[in-house]
């Protein structure tokens, strides 16, 4: 049995619908609320809140709710429905984060635990996905995914990864080795490893480096006086030199190396027209081809490079491969 409790009402003698002084009125199968607002049951085992003479929410007997739409759809515990204004918006007044969370307990690894789907006129073209890692025993671990779909594609393809190890890799590229997991930029300081004396000046005027994962970049400008006849090279590398690695057949696996160019002027020698900078066991060598033939190099000394009055002034820039 059903009952309505209120403390004044009218039409005590039941032969027509209660109307409270409140504003509450019981008419069919819903009850009105104030002016405009009411509570009903559209269907059997269906409840919908409505505004305005029109329904808002609509949960359905499965216990599915719709607002903005009286169909929810099966696959959809909330579904909201608008020709404009579908929007969901969270404000803490307060100095607290917002949090939305999403648990799934799937069983498999590479599962997708989480998903945001953009669909274009019921076709999706774009999602993120949040998946399951490989330890399916203790279920701690994950990576995310970014797809796209292609016009006239019949699904959606993975373009970005960021793997649970951290780093990230493309189109569908799973490997960490080849992931891209490190970017740095920032300045370092060369200092004289051979070819100066007691007398010579290394003034910096401005070194920088770029890391993207393994390629380092560097370029510098430094201006060196005095010197003496030892090869001048300079150490203080801000990333070590890769000295190792995995060559195909027929290359080496060790004894890794580097070339850039070098703008120079105010040298101790005559006819110089190009320099290089070579690194090797992470120093910085100069070398020159002296004549026309090009049949031998010559590393350059430091009273070479230092001997004029006021020093050489060089401008470099090297990319080489580090270890990690």
């Amino acid at each position: 049995m059903s009952k309505v409790r209120a403390d004044r009402y009218t039409n005590r003698a039941d032969d027509g619908a209660p109307t409270f002084s409140q504003g509450v009125n019981v008419v069919g199968s819903g009850v009105s609320i104030g002016i405009g607002a009411s509570v009903y049951s559209p269907e059997d085992n269906h409840l919908a809140l409505g505004t305005g003479g029109a329904e808002r929410v609509h949960i359905t007997s499965a216990g599915r709710v719709g607002i903005g739409t009286d169909d929810p759809g099966s696959n959809h515990k909330l579904h909201l429905y608008g020709a404009t204004n579908s929007d969901i918006r969270m404000t803490a007044t307060g100095d607290d984060i917002i949090n939305i969370f999403a648990n799934s307990n799937r069983s498999s690894a590479n599962d997708s635990l989480f998903a945001l789907k953009a669909e274009w006129n019921g076709t999706q073209v774009g999602n993120i996905k949040v998946n399951a890692g490989d330890d399916t025993t203790n279920k701690d671990d994950g990576y995310i995914t970014f797809n796209t779909r292609e016009s006239g594609a019949g699904s959606s393809t993975e373009r970005l990864r960021i793997l649970s190890s951290g780093g990230i890799t493309f189109n569908g590229d799973t490997s960490s080795a080849n992931a891209l997991d490190d970017y740095e930029e920032g300045y370092w300081t060369p200092t004289v490893n051979s070819g100066g004396n007691p007398s010579s000046t290394l003034t910096v005027k401005r070194c920088r480096y770029t890391k993207v994962g393994r390629k380092v970049t560097i370029c510098g400008e430094i201006v060196f006086s005095g010197g003496d006849g030892g090869n001048f090279r300079l150490s203080g590398l801000p990333f070590n030199l890769e000295t190792t690695g995995t060559a195909p057949s027929g290359q080496t696996n060790s004894g890794m190396s580097a070339v850039g160019n070098v703008l120079f002027m105010n040298l101790n020698i005559t006819g110089v027209s190009c320099l290089t900078a070579y690194l090797w066991s992470n120093l910085i060598y100069f070398y020159y081809t002296p004549g026309t033939d090009g049949a031998a190099w010559a590393e350059m000394d430091g009273d070479e490079i230092g001997g004029n009055s006021g020093g050489a002034d060089l401008i470099f820039t090297v990319t080489y491969f580090t270890s990690t």
